[in-house]
């Protein structure tokens, strides 16, 4: 609500509309500060002049909204430092001006009595406190369609009620007060002195009036029509307190300490309707008590002390049409109590001490709707017809009594009872005719009784029941009939009951029936079973179904095919031991079905064939119109065997089924624990994976075919696991010295139609085996996985293992070499995923040079590479070749002789071929002569790459700026294999090292002290090194980047490699022509080639004639001026030297140093 605010003192040519309210002193110093930025946060007006509203927060985190309008732009200040200064006045205004009310209501600045505070609230109510600095009176003003005045005091002096004098508050609906002692004055003064002309209902509350309160209080209130004196320990009224509220219709005088009422205290109330009395100490009622009350229709005297009332209390009171007498003490009611209140609807007569009630008690009382008698401790029986022949009654609740029997006509000829409730008695049994007369019944409640049997034609005349609940009683049996004609029935419950069998037709022909209830029976289906149905098959509407705590250990098949719209079912705690997937094929409408299957029996979960139902269920592809209906299935505190066969509930689990197989189905592991087996106890579920559950089988008849051998060898353990169709044999700690031939291994055909055996695990570790024999059963052909560790193995014929030997462990044994037919049968194994030789003497001699290489060149499958230790100390891995067999003395002095004498003689032809190589290689070009050389076209022509670079990253720079673009973008467009580019993300870093070199005509190593220091870039360099060794030819192309240091630090092989190989300088002037002479030669120009060429050449005339390209090419020479080679790196051999004019552009004694 806008306030228009004016200063006496106004130096400003505007007026400004601000707040709703005052704002509170507390929030003073946030509003200003937000006023100093208001003029950035809002424009003043629109563009057409009218007049801009802004809601904004007082501060940060504030709910408190402030409303500000701002008048047209001649309000408005023409600058930043105006706007600010606008806006403080505004505030300040706001604060010390006087605020006049628009609309005429409550106004906080002119009405707050002085010494109080006022704030409006976000729903626009005022709230004073008085005096602020320590609040004793708190007054709220609701201004609403009318106002409502709530007065609470934190104290009890009637004096200072004159503090909220002058607040000016105006004509009120409500006053009310709460929590105040009674003040000396009128009611009228207080009014008056709040500036309240006039009120219509006056309610006070837990307050201390005592014995103070007189007539004088409500002088001049003759206007209001409702008073509340409630809870304001009132102990006696005088009998004169009302004589001047003569018009109050509504009197609640609730919960007080009144022990009696004065005969004529109500007399001058004539238009009284309603009167509340309940919750006091009464205990006795006057005869004429309620004179002159005739319009009275409600009367509550409930939590008193009445022991009588006599017929004459109620004569004046011919309208009454509720009465609540209960919690008393009434032990009887007079025949004739209710005589004359004709027009009575609703009577209470619960908690008193009745042993018995008269038989007409009802008889004046036809327009009787609701009879309500809970809590009777003494009242054993009802009288008979008590409420026969009321043809108005619609309720009736007789409850949490003693009753333990009923006359059958009871409700006879009330042919409107819509409701009976009879629930927690002692009844044992009911008359058959009970409701007879009662067709109109929708819900009877007979629950909590001791009832054992039920007649069948109990409910025969209750065509339009809808809800029956016979629950926690002792009944056994329900026939056939006793829900026959029930055809409207909608809600059953019979739980807690000692119901053993449900007669199959029970539930024929409830086309309406939603929920049924039996949980806590004796159920088991098993001699009520129609097939496989249960008797709920005929309910097609059924949505809820409850069968928990019962003995049932069958999943009926209505369950998920007919009742289609079932949303719950309960089957926990029963004895269901076996479900299936075909019990998880439901037929469902309703979008959600939860069936909780908690805390059964169930020790497997076959979920097979759920797959294959599954596609048939729920197409994913094409869209299933109800791909949104699932059924959630609840498996806590079941005892699961978690052997092999939960294997496709584990798959289910671990979503590792096809997509359909969880379109229509969850399940909830939550608390499911595994029973076994071993370990597996008490372990959750969801903790185990289904790659390595396993089934003990001590014969494996039901898993292979007749014609197989099924035996488990002697002592030894098998088991089938299932998620590789393995066959376990576990023969490890048996102390074996050796396998006899009584050792023999199971055989089975896997073509077999009873087997899914396709393999066998053999597991021999820790034994004491010295070697295997000579010729091994037939069994082995199957084994796939050998385990052989910690034996006392000193030799072993790996040949005769199977061809498809996947996994051989050798660990921990005496093994000091393998011959050369177990390398060359591990080198056609193709399926050899992993070869373990670790921690075994090995003797690093002659004999384990075809191991070392199959080791270098399977150093993927072969584990723990680096721990093959020899016996002698040292690394097997860290050894060449030539440290493994080093040639003997006596070979070497001849070998030394010989190499001597041809030395000189090469040596000459060496010389001379070193002085003019380039010549002679023209020459026989020429003259087609040495052409037995193999191609490199035909070595390399499934190659992808011309060469793949190999480097360290931190040469990054170098090599993809200077060398990449070099040799892609230059002359010869190389193809280059470059890791970071044509390797596949995700794959073993050994696997694109072997397959990079591997697919590439050359290895290019860019020699560095980063490359030696990078475990992979000799890696890379080993298996360069090693194809080349393999294909008998050159493919290494080194170039020595920067100074690598002293070669006695380097890696052996590299040292070695460097020692008796040639390589490239990048400080060489002719590097590039040098480079591209060791690459491979385009097939275009090798043609032109003879040495390069196994194709014929043709006849060449007598003098020999170079191509241009190639001339180019092999042009070279020596540049004096070139600087010399760090003295810490070892000269490289010139591979040739040509002379100086046939390079282009070059000058003398240049060496090409490549390795080609």
């Amino acid at each position: 609500m806008l306030r228009r605010c004016r200063h006496a003192n106004d130096s400003l040519s505007c007026v400004s509309r601000y707040s709703a309210h005052a704002l509170p002193m507390a929030k003073f110093w946030s509003s200003l500060s937000m006023l100093l930025d208001w003029p950035r946060q809002t424009e003043l007006t629109t563009a057409s002049g009218t007049p801009t509203r802004r809601r904004f927060k007082s501060s940060p985190g504030s709910r408190s909204e402030t409303t500000a309008e701002v008048l047209p732009p001649r309000c408005a200040a023409s600058s930043l430092t105006m706007s600010r200064v606008l806006a403080i006045g505004v505030l300040v205004l706001c604060f010390g001006c006087q605020l006049v009310p628009v609309d005429g209501k409550y106004d906080c600045k002119e009405n707050t009595p002085a010494n109080c505070s006022c704030s409006r609230d976000i729903n626009g109510n005022y709230d004073l406190l008085c005096p602020f600095s320590k609040p004793a009176i708190m007054l709220q003003i609701e201004s609403n369609s009318e106002t409502n005045v709530k007065l609470q005091c934190d104290s009890n002096i009637p004096d200072d009620f004159k503090i909220i004098s002058g607040a000016n508050i105006g004509e009120t609906g409500i006053l009310s007060i709460k929590f105040c002692s009674i003040p000396n004055a009128p009611f009228k003064s207080l009014m008056k002195s709040m500036g309240i002309p006039k009120i219509q209902k006056l309610e006070i509350s837990y307050s201390a009036f005592d014995e103070t309160i007189s007539r004088k209080h409500f002088e001049g209130l003759s206007d209001i029509d409702t008073l509340r004196l409630d809870e304001s320990n009132l102990t006696v009224i005088p009998d004169d307190l009302f004589q001047d509220v003569t018009n109050v219709s509504w009197l609640n005088i609730r919960g007080n300490f009144i022990t009696d009422l004065p005969k004529d205290v109500f007399r001058s109330l004539t238009k009284l309707q309603v009167l509340e009395l309940g919750n006091n100490k009464l205990k006795n009622l006057e005869p004429g008590v309620f004179n002159n009350l005739t319009r009275l229709r409600l009367l509550n005297l409930w939590s008193n002390q009445l022991t009588d009332i006599s017929r004459a209390v109620f004569t004046s009171t011919p309208n009454l049409e509720s009465l609540d007498l209960s919690h008393n003490s009434l032990v009887s009611l007079r025949t004739d109590i209710f005589a004359d209140l004709s027009k009575l609807e609703t009577i209470n007569l619960s908690g008193n001490e009745f042993s018995t009630l008269p038989q007409n008690l009802f008889l004046d009382n036809l327009k009787l709707k609701m009879f309500t008698m809970v809590n009777q401790r003494t009242l054993k029986t009802i009288p008979s017809q008590l409420l026969a022949n009321l043809e108005y009654l619609q309720f009736v609740q007789i409850s949490r009594s003693q009753i333990s029997s009923l006359p059958k006509d009871v409700f006879w000829n009330s042919t409107s009872i819509a409701s009976i409730m009879l629930n927690e008695n002692q009844l044992t049994e009911l008359p058959v005719e009970l409701f007879r007369d009662n067709g109109e019944v929708k819900k009877i409640d007979i629950s909590s009784n001791q009832i054992t049997s039920l007649p069948d034609e109990l409910f025969k005349y209750n065509k339009k029941l809808t809800g029956l609940k016979a629950s926690r009683n002792k009944l056994k049996f329900l026939s056939a009939d006793l829900l026959e004609g029930l055809y409207d029935l909608n809600v059953i419950d019979m739980s807690f009951n000692r119901i053993e069998e449900i007669h199959p037709n029970a539930f024929q022909r409830k086309p309406k029936l939603e929920v049924i209830d039996f949980t806590n029976n004796f159920l088991t289906f098993e001699t009520s079973q129609q097939g496989a149905q249960s008797p709920f098959q005929y309910c097609k509407e059924l949505k809820t179904l409850k069968l928990a705590n019962n003995s049932i250990g069958t999943f009926f098949e209505d369950w998920h095919f007919i009742l289609t719209r079932l949303q719950y079912l309960d089957l926990s705690y029963n004895k269901i031991s076996i479900i299936q997937a075909e019990d998880l094929q439901f037929n469902l409408i309703q979008e959600i079905l939860k069936v909780d299957l908690s805390h059964n029996n169930i020790s497997r979960f076959d979920m097979s064939g759920l797959e294959l139902i599954a596609k048939h269920q729920c197409d994913l592809t094409s869209g299933h119109p109800n791909e949104k209906i699932f059924a959630k299935i609840i498996l806590a505190g079941n005892p699961l065997d978690c052997d092999c066969k939960i294997y496709d509930f584990l798959r289910f689990v671990e979503r590792r089924m096809i997509d359909e197989a969880y379109c229509h189905l969850e399940i909830d592991t939550h608390g499911l624990l595994c029973a076994g087996p071993g370990t597996l106890k008490d372990k959750e579920v969801t903790t185990i994976s289904s790659r390595a559950v396993t089934c003990d089988v001590h014969h494996l008849h039901d898993l292979v075919s007749m014609d197989d051998r099924a035996s488990c060898p002697h002592r030894c353990q098998c088991s089938y696991r299932q998620a590789d169709s393995a066959l376990l044999v576990d023969c490890m700690d048996l102390g074996l010295v050796h396998l006899d031939h009584a050792f023999m291994l199971p055989t089975y055909n896997i073509y077999t139609h009873f087997s899914r055996i396709n393999h066998t695990i053999l597991y021999l570790n820790r034994n004491e085996l010295q070697s295997l024999p000579q010729h091994l059963d037939k069994g082995f052909m199957k084994v796939t996985h050998l385990y052989l560790a910690s034996n006392n193995l000193s030799y072993i014929n790996i040949t005769q293992l199977s061809p498809n030997i996947t996994v051989l462990d050798l660990t921990n044994n005496n093994l000091t070499h393998l011959d050369d037919d177990s390398i060359a049968f591990l080198e056609q194994a193709q399926k050899l995923e992993r070869l373990s030789l670790q921690n075994n003497p090995w003797a690093c001699d002659c004999s384990a040079r075809s191991m070392l290489t199959f080791a270098q060149e399977n150093f993927k499958k072969v584990e723990m590479l680096s721990n093959i230790t020899c016996a002698g100390g040292g690394h097997l891995l860290q050894l060449s070749l030539e440290e493994l067999c080093p040639i003997p003395t006596t070979g070497i002095i001849v070998f030394s002789v010989v190499i001597a004498v041809l030395g000189i003689v090469i040596g000459v032809l060496a010389a001379v071929y070193y002085r003019y190589q380039l010549e002679i290689k023209v020459w026989l070009y020429a003259h087609q002569m040495c052409l037995w050389f193999v191609t490199e076209e035909d070595l390399d022509k499934d190659k992808i790459y011309d060469a793949f670079v190999s480097y360290s990253h931190h040469d990054e720079d170098f090599v993809i700026k200077q060398l990449v673009r070099k040799l892609e973008e230059g002359p010869k467009n190389y193809k280059l294999c470059l890791h970071y580019r044509d390797w596949i993300v995700g794959d073993w870093i050994p696997n694109q090292i072997a397959r990079s070199v591997e697919d590439s005509k050359r290895t290019i190593v860019v020699l560095s002290p980063n490359f030696l220091d990078s475990v992979w870039s000799k890696m890379e360099f080993r298996t360069a090194h090693k194809g080349a060794l393999k294909e008998k030819r050159a493919k290494v192309i080194l170039i020595l980047y920067k100074d690598i240091g002293p070669t006695e630090n380097l890696d052996p092989e590299l040292k070695a490699y460097m020692s008796m190989n040639t390589y490239l300088r990048w400080d060489d002037p002719w590097f590039w022509d040098k480079l591209y002479y060791a690459l491979p030669h385009p097939l275009q120009f090798s043609n032109r080639i003879p040495m390069l060429s196994r194709s014929r050449p043709q006849q060449t005339p007598s003098k020999p004639i170079l191509d241009l390209d190639k001339t180019d090419l092999i042009k070279g020479g020596s540049d004096p001026n070139a600087s010399p080679p760090a003295t810490t790196t070892p000269p490289a051999e010139t591979f040739l030297n040509a002379q100086p004019s046939l390079i282009p552009n070059g000058t003398a004694n240049a060496k090409l140093q490549v390795k080609v």
